[in-house]
C-alpha cells in the first residue's frame, strides 16, 4: 500500500510485471500537493490482482478496454477505485468478463456506460440487481453524496435550477456555465424589450427555473434552447443581436410584436431554421444572406418597399419564403427559380410587374402565390415544368394583368388548386377542363366554368364552385373570363356621369347666351 504520500508523475508501466500482486494502493484523498498523472495504464500482467485503487488522484484518459485482462480471479470479488480522477469517456464493456465486481469510478467525467454492465446483477454487491446502472453511476444531470445509489435511501437526486451534473456518478451539482450564458442574454432581450409587460412570462427571470422552463421557451434534450415562440407577446424595442449567439436556437417566431428586428449578426444563429418575422413593422432585410442554415422564412404584413432583395438569393436552404402585403416594386428576379430547395413561394399583395416568370427550373416547387400584383403578359407554358406532375400543388395568380389563354400545358398535373381570377384572360385551352380533381373537384363538377366564369359573366369567386357564392351570373359586358364584377355598373356610372358633364356644359353655354 502506498496511498497518501505526495506522489507525481506517472503510474509505471513495470508494475504489469508484479505478476503475484494481489492488491495495489496509491490513493491520494487527504494529500494536495502530489497526484498521479497521465493515463490508466493497462496493468495487463496483474493475473492474481484483486484490488486496484487509484483514488483521488488527477489521471485522465479513457479506461482501456484490456484494463487488468489477465487477472484470473474473475469469479471472486473484485475491487477497482478510480474515484476522483479526470477519467473520460465510457466505462467499458470488456469489464463484464468479471462476475463479481465492486468498481468506483463515480467524480469523474465519464459520460456513457456500455449496455452489457448494467446486466450484471451481482455487481457491487448485488446493487445492480436492484438499481441497475444508478448503482454503478448516477445518470447525467443527476447526483448524490456518494455518486451513486447504494440503498432506498439514497436515490440519485435531479439537479435544479441553473445548476446541472454535465457526467455521470456526480457527486453534486455545478452552476452550468453555458446554460448561464443563454439566461444572460434572454435577460438582455427581456429587460430591453419591455419584459414586464409581455403577454407571456411565466418564469421568466426566475433564479430557481431552468430556462428550458420559461415560457415561450423549449430546449433540445434539456440543455440549450432551442425555440423561441413568443408571436403576438406584447414585445416592444431592438431585440439584442446576442439572440444569434444562442447555439442551439432553431425556431425563432417574434411576429405580431412591434420591434426594431435587425438581422446583424444572424450568421451566428448556425442552426436556425425557421424566423417569422410576420406584422412587426420590419422595413428592411439587409444582412438576411448570412442566415445559410434557414430553412423557413415569413416577413409578411411590413413595410419592405423596393426591389425584391438580391440577398435573399444567397439563402441556399430555403423551402418556404413569404413576402406577402409589402411593397415590393419591380419585376421578378430571375435568382428565384435558382433556389433549388424552394418549395413555397409566396409574394402575393405587393406592387411586383412584368412578366410570370416561369419557374421552369424549380423542381420543388409547389406552392407559388403572386396575387394581387401588376403581373402582366401570358402564363408560360414550361410554367413549374419539373414540378412532380403527381404532387398536390397550390397556384395563385389571382387579381394582375395576365393575358393570352390559359395554357393547355398544366393539363400534366393532377392535383392542381388554381386561382386566376380578375385577370384579362380571353379563353381557356378546353384540355385543361378535363380535370376532374382540380380546385376540390369544382373542375369535375363545372368543367372549365370551375376554374373561371365565361365571358359575359361574374361571380364572387370568379368562377363556379360548390361553396357559397360560388355562382356565375351573367353580365354581358365583361369580355374577359374570371371576372368577380359585373362592368355594367362601371359603365352605367361613366354614362352618368358624361351625361351630368354635357347638362353642365349646356346650361353654362346658356348663361353666357
Amino acid at each position: 500500500m502506498l496511498s497518501e504520500n505526495d506522489w507525481t508523475g506517472t503510474i509505471p508501466e513495470t508494475f504489469s510485471l508484479l505478476t503475484q500482486l494481489k492488491k495495489l494502493q496509491i490513493d491520494e484523498f487527504t494529500r494536495t500537493n502530489g497526484g498521479l498523472e497521465g493515463t490508466l495504464p493497462e496493468l495487463s500482467g496483474l493475473s492474481q490482482i484483486t484490488l486496484v485503487s487509484f483514488g483521488g488522484n488527477k489521471l485522465s484518459g479513457t479506461i482501456p478496454k484490456a484494463f487488468l485482462d489477465s487477472a484470473t480471479s474473475i469469479s471472486e470479488e473484485v475491487q477497482i477505485i478510480l474515484t476522483g480522477n479526470k477519467l473520460t469517456g465510457t466505462l467499458p464493456a470488456s469489464l463484464s468478463r468479471f462476475d463479481n465486481l465492486i468498481i468506483d469510478v463515480t467524480n469523474n467525467q465519464i459520460n456513457a456506460i456500455a449496455p452489457s454492465i448494467c446486466e450484471k446483477e451481482k455487481w457491487m454487491r448485488d446493487r445492480v440487481g436492484l438499481y441497475g446502472c444508478d448503482a454503478l453511476l448516477c445518470p447525467l444531470g443527476t447526483h448524490n453524496s456518494h455518486g451513486r445509489q447504494s440503498n432506498n435511501d439514497m436515490p440519485c437526486l435531479p439537479c435544479s435550477g441553473m445548476n446541472t451534473a454535465e457526467f455521470l456518478g456526480s457527486v453534486e451539482c455545478t452552476l452550468d456555465s453555458a446554460k448561464n450564458q443563454e439566461r444572460e442574454i434572454l435577460l438582455k432581450f427581456y429587460n430591453s424589450c419591455n419584459g414586464p409587460n409581455w403577454h407571456k412570462q411565466q418564469n421568466w427571470t426566475s433564479p430557481d427555473v431552468d430556462i428550458c422552463h420559461w415560457e415561450g421557451l423549449s430546449c433540445s434534450r434539456g440543455k440549450s434552447i432551442d425555440s423561441m415562440l413568443l408571436g403576438a407577446n406584447n414585445i416592444e424595442g431592438t431585440p439584442p443581436k446576442e439572440l444569434f449567439d444562442l447555439p442551439a436556437l432553431e425556431w425563432l417566431w417574434l411576429y405580431s410584436n412591434q420591434i426594431s428586428f435587425s438581422f446583424d449578426g444572424i450568421g451566428n444563429a448556425t442552426k436556425l431554421r425557421s424566423l417569422i418575422l410576420d406584422s412587426t413593422g420590419l422595413s428592411s432585410i439587409q444582412g438576411i444572406g448570412e442566415a445559410k442554415s434557414l430553412i423557413e422564412l415569413e416577413v409578411r404584413f411590413n413595410k419592405l418597399q423596393g426591389p425584391l432583395p438580391r440577398e435573399l438569393a444567397q439563402l441556399g436552404n430555403i423551402e418556404s419564403l413569404s413576402i406577402s402585403d409589402n411593397e415590393l416594386t419591380g419585376s421578378l428576379p430571375r435568382w428565384l427559380e435558382n433556389l433549388e430547395n424552394l418549395r413555397k413561394l409566396r409574394l402575393g399583395s405587393n406592387k411586383l410587374s412584368g412578366p410570370l416568370l416561369s419557374f421552369a427550373s424549380s423542381s420543388q416547387l409547389i406552392s407559388l402565390d403572386l396575387s394581387e400584383n401588376m403581373l402582366s403578359g401570358p402564363i408560360p407554358t414550361n410554367l413549374l415544368e419539373k414540378s412532380s406532375g403527381n404532387s398536390d400543388i397550390f397556384i395563385d395568380l389571382s387579381d394582375n394583368q395576365l393575358t393570352g389563354t390559359v395554357p393547355a400545358s398544366l393539363n400534366r398535373f393532377e392535383q392542381l388548386t388554381l386561382y386566376l381570377r380578375n385577370n384579362n384572360f380571353e379563353a381557356i385551352s378546353p384540355e385543361v377542363c378535363t380535370n376532374a380533381a382540380w380546385n376540390d373537384g369544382d373542375v369535375g363538377d363545372f368543367g372549365c366554368d370551375g376554374l373561371l366564369c365565361p365571358q359575359g359573366s361574374f361571380g364572387p369567386l370568379g368562377r363556379q364552385s360548390k361553396g357559397s357564392g360560388g355562382e356565375c351570373q351573367p353580365c354581358a359586358e365583361n369580355e374577359y373570363v374570371g371576372r368577380t364584377e359585373c362592368s355594367s355598373g362601371f359603365f352605367a356610372f361613366h354614362r352618368t356621369m358624361l351625361g351630368l358633364l354635357i347638362i353642365i356644359c349646356a346650361a353654362f353655354t346658356l348663361i353666357h347666351l
